[in-house]
């Protein structure tokens, strides 16, 4: 799950693998904005937070249009599917021009996701993504997401559904 981006950016005047604590301390505090955001649904903060020439590694539905358009799309359809979805950052840590985040989203699923008709439970799924920043924006994204507690609830249902 790529995390969305405020509109205010940190400053990053290297894009090389060094980077100096004032710098790596910025780019969590950025990192941190945008996880915020993306739960938020923030599409105008996604937009200003990337580089012309932004990369997204995770893998997603098949959606048209550029990477950042993917974003948002992205992003809008987990706003759908959950309303009250908030992102609980449990890990972050930098170097270089990387920052790796390790977190949990939990909200409620009351729209259909991906296919998946809404289950109306609350649904906690841990993920973790990578950023690497280019001057105070994002340049390049890789995440990774834990769907089985959602798909457990449904398959649960499911069963439940057999039996009535």
């Amino acid at each position: 799950m790529l995390a969305a981006l405020l509109s205010t950016s940190c400053t990053n005047n290297s894009s090389t693998a060094s980077g100096g604590t004032d710098t790596l301390t910025q780019n969590k505090a950025f990192v941190t904005r945008m996880e915020t955001a993306f739960s938020g649904g923030d599409t105008a903060a996604i937009d200003s937070g990337m580089t012309a020439g932004f990369i997204d590694h995770q893998p997603g539905p098949n959606m048209p249009g550029t990477a950042a358009q993917k974003v948002n799309a992205a992003m809008r359809m987990f706003r759908s599917a959950f309303p009250d979805g908030k992102t609980e950052i449990k890990a972050i840590t930098a170097e270089g021009n990387l920052v790796s985040v390790f977190a949990t989203f939990s909200g409620t699923n009351s729209g259909s996701l991906m296919g998946m008709l809404a289950i109306n439970k609350m649904v906690s799924m841990d993920f973790a993504d990578v950023f690497r920043i280019e001057n105070g924006k994002v340049a390049e994204h890789w995440g990774v997401m834990d769907m089985s507690p959602m798909m457990s609830a449904a398959d649960s249902d499911k069963k439940k559904d057999k039996m009535n």
